[in-house]
């Protein structure tokens, strides 16, 4: 008895446990679910607006399939008649009488009838597999827009950070600030000047936390979740992946180009098929019941065979197959076109990247620069240089515009990172915690924090 209450004990843990790993991590709010940038994709595949229509399209499209497989040239007669018949006998005799007579049969569409079944079958097989190619570029343009947004709201976050960092000595530069101007050491209008320099910066950190909150309006309709902010590591493609030759492989299998392939192949399918000029022919298998009033039943038993030929068949087929080559024509064209763009496109997204990572080594050299020169102010007032308060908080803002354009740099660089990866889409985005801007924030925060320390104490 025991050895099986033990049993049941531990089976309940098991599920207990299996069951808090199945269950999304939420926040305070029921409705409000924690995150990371591998469950945005997932939601974004799931739930997203892309996803939902996808399924949509997806249920049409089947339908039609159903629909054009179900519609064969076989068709079942029916049908029923009264009628009311008089008859010459002789030359002035006549017999008049009324019958009814019901009629079934099935006939056997041929040649115009078997053309169009197959070709309505082929389209719609075209149809479904154009519209699955379809839903993965419009996933694919989601996941990019996705992306776009995540690495924005990243971005503004860090941004945010800086100017934060900044406005911390606000309240203690405004104390210092007046009494030098009421001690006859400073104009009131270069106190303003000064004092703008903070009032622009909370403008500017008002405007991240707009930022920060659209990014992740988008990022929730994205998702079709309710979102709670948290700091979060950017989201890219490993630069090992992204190359040349990620990019060239890429031309054989993107949505883009592969739904333009499709259609090139199906022009072709459509081109091979039987064409009989719109000549129509036709089996028929029929049985008929009647009975006159006033008389005895009877039956009657047909086969028949029927045939439909335009006046112009041939120059109607001929019509249809100079169509047919055109369409397969301009699908081949406008692959051929497509591939080009892609390449071209592909090619000038891979010069914006590496064009935004020498943008990235240039601000960081300004931001250098812009500590050297923090390191010299502070130098000057710990000499009692009488512009040496001055020079310290135009040196701190320096600093603070100088990591921010460090920071707007990676921004630019994500988005076309994320650009890039649009035409490379095999290589994974994921998480990237290792991030430079991060080392930046910290460098920021400590010069900040040293200079107000030591030159407002």
């Amino acid at each position: 008895m025991r050895a099986r209450f033990f049993c049941l004990l531990k089976y309940c843990l098991v599920l207990f446990l299996f069951s808090g790993m199945a269950t999304p991590v939420r926040g305070g709010d029921d409705n409000v679910l924690l995150w990371n940038w591998n469950d945005l994709v997932a939601w974004s595949q799931q739930q997203g607006p892309t996803s939902r229509l996808s399924s949509v399209q997806e249920q049409i499209t089947q339908s039609r399939v159903r629909e054009a497989e179900a519609d064969s040239t076989v068709r079942v007669l029916a049908g029923a008649s009264l009628a009311r018949v008089r008859e010459p006998v002789t030359d002035e005799l006549s017999r008049s009488y009324e019958r009814t007579q019901a009629q079934a049969g099935i006939r056997w569409g041929l040649l115009g009838a078997s053309e169009t079944q197959a070709r309505q079958l082929l389209d719609a097989h075209a149809n479904q597999t154009l519209g699955k190619t379809e839903s993965e570029a419009r996933e694919l343009q989601a996941r990019v827009e996705l992306a776009k947004f995540y690495n924005a709201y990243v971005r503004s976050q860090q941004r945010e950070q800086i100017v934060r960092l900044f406005l911390e000595g606000r309240e203690s530069i405004a104390a210092r600030l007046q009494q030098r101007t009421q001690g006859g050491a400073m104009l009131q209008a270069e106190k303003l000047s000064l004092l703008r320099l903070y009032d622009e910066a909370a403008m500017t950190q008002a405007r991240e936390q707009n930022a920060q909150k659209a990014a992740l309006r988008q990022m929730e309709f994205l998702t079709g979740q309710t979102l709670v902010p948290r700091q979060a590591p950017p989201a890219g493609a490993s630069h090992a992946c992204l190359t040349p030759q990620a990019l060239e492989k890429a031309t054989t299998s993107h949505p883009l180009l592969l739904k333009a392939k499709q259609a090139a192949s199906w022009a072709e399918e459509r081109l091979n098929l039987r064409r009989y000029g719109g000549v129509e022919a036709g089996v028929q298998i029929g049985y008929a019941l009647t009975h006159d009033f006033g008389g005895s039943n009877g039956h009657n038993t047909v086969i028949g065979v029927d045939i439909s030929i335009p006046w112009e068949w041939k120059a109607q087929q001929n019509a249809r197959k100079a169509q047919d080559r055109g369409y397969r024509d301009e699908a081949e064209e406008k692959y051929a076109q497509l591939l080009r763009q892609f390449e071209l496109e592909s090619r000038q997204a891979w010069d914006a990247w590496q064009l935004e990572e020498q943008n990235i080594q240039n601000q960081t050299r300004h931001f250098a620069a812009a500590m050297e020169a923090l390191r010299v102010a502070r130098l000057r007032l710990q000499a009692s240089d009488a512009n040496g308060l001055a020079q310290l908080i135009l040196a701190q803002h320096a600093l603070h515009v100088a990591a921010m354009e460090v920071v707007d740099a990676y921004r630019k660089r994500d988005l076309a990172a994320v650009a890039l990866w649009y035409y490379a889409p095999d290589c994974p985005l994921q998480e990237m915690p290792q991030d430079p801007a991060r080392e930046i924030l910290t460098q920021t925060e400590t010069a900040l924090k040293n200079q107000t320390r030591k030159g407002h104490s």
